[in-house]
């Protein structure tokens, strides 16, 4: 018989968040497994920048790097992935993104970062009250960070050398995004 569209939607669904498993090499068919996910994070969250795809791919141990180059006075631009271990070291020879099928190439993550501006600034305000609440109540950045995290808000801090906070990403599995603190704004 005939499957309602609402049980079928919702078994995809089910099927997406079971592909989502950590890329290992020696799983074998990196193509599949990186494709997978990245389709997947593509589907499920807005950001904008290729840092902050690249730390919903971290979860996953994939990495994308943009390559550009110029051939007989042609640009060529395009995204590269690897596979990585726990520690961020690529664990295998980069895979151009166009070898990775439809959904997951340089063109497909250009249009996800234009359509997620509109996005990010509908979301950007519960995120963005959630960080001054807890802000208020949290003197140091561990704190800040547990308190985010018990709010289901993962917080990426960037520090020099010297230990001087540069940069900061919130990422809502809920609310699926991921953005900058500077992407926030001020409200």
């Amino acid at each position: 018989g005939l499957i309602p569209s609402g049980n079928r939607r919702s078994r995809q669904e089910t099927h997406a968040e079971n592909v989502l498993k950590t890329a290992d090499v020696k799983q074998g068919d990196v193509r599949r497994q990186i494709a997978a996910v990245v389709r997947a994070v593509l589907k499920r969250y807005v950001f904008r920048s290729l840092g902050e795809m690249n730390l919903l791919l971290a979860r996953y141990h994939i990495v994308a790097e943009e390559v550009r180059k110029e051939y007989k006075g042609k640009r060529y631009d395009g995204l590269v992935y690897a596979i990585t271990d726990d520690a961020g070291e690529k664990r295998m020879v980069p895979l151009h993104a166009g070898k990775t099928g439809r959904g997951a190439g340089y063109a497909a993550v250009a249009r996800h970062f234009e359509k997620s501006k509109a996005l990010i600034k509908e979301k950007a305000p519960m995120l963005r009250n959630a960080i001054m609440e807890v802000m208020q109540s949290s003197p140091d950045k561990e704190r800040f960070s547990e308190e985010m995290k018990k709010r289901g808000i993962d917080v990426h801090i960037r520090q020099n050398e010297q230990g001087r906070i540069y940069g900061i990403t919130f990422i809502s599995d809920e609310a699926g995004i991921a953005a900058n603190g500077s992407r926030l704004g001020k409200g």
